[in-house]
């Protein structure tokens, strides 16, 4: 049985290593622009209510294009979390392609 737990614990350790941001907190703003410009755009507070960093740089916010896979799925889940209050971790990566800005790639709701 330890054993086990280990391997779990190892396992999920590194998923969390495996993004450039991975930010727990509420939603502060929800932003919809055209798809070039970073379409749908999320930036999050602590419980605190301070403006979090969404990939540990300068970039306030994490966003998503019309292109990205379960885009509408996305979009709705950080609706719904925004809407309801809730706790979200995005987990994000740096978009080489912009400047590097945070590019979401996996969202959680609490």
């Amino acid at each position: 049985m330890n054993k086990f737990f280990i391997i779990m614990m190892l396992s999920i350790s590194a998923d969390a290593f495996s993004w450039d941001g991975a930010v727990a907190g509420k939603i502060s703003s929800l932003q919809v622009t055209s798809d070039q410009n970073m379409g749908f755009r999320v930036s999050m507070n602590d419980q605190s209510g301070n403006e979090l960093k969404l990939c540990g740089d300068n970039h306030n916010f994490a966003y998503l294009k019309r292109d990205d896979s379960n885009f509408e799925v996305y979009v709705s889940l950080l609706m719904a979390a925004n809407f309801s209050k809730s706790d979200v971790t995005v987990y994000s990566n740096y978009d080489e392609t912009s400047t590097n800005y945070c590019r979401i790639g996996h969202v959680t709701v609490y």
